[in-house]
């Protein structure tokens, strides 16, 4: 278990993430994490993050994921 603090940018709305994103990653010198956010259907560029973590001792690791985003801000009371 370990915890990562991240941060990223978004092109378009939140609702833009809805659905399914492919999300490729790369952990550099197993301390820096950068994630670019895909589309699935289009592979049109959504969004990326950077974040950082504990010290992994691989010192690249790639990886690609693919994700399913629900949307529910302001539906929650």
């Amino acid at each position: 278990m370990s915890a990562d603090v991240f941060a990223g940018a978004i092109k378009g709305s939140i609702n833009d993430l809805q659905g399914t994103t492919i999300n490729q990653n790369i952990v550099i010198f197993g301390l820096v994490s950068i994630t670019f956010i895909n589309d699935f259907k289009t592979s049109e560029f959504l969004g990326a993050t950077i974040g950082f973590g504990p010290f992994v001792p691989i010192p690249i690791q790639p990886s690609v994921t693919v994700s399913e985003t629900v949307i529910s801000v302001g539906k929650l009371r």
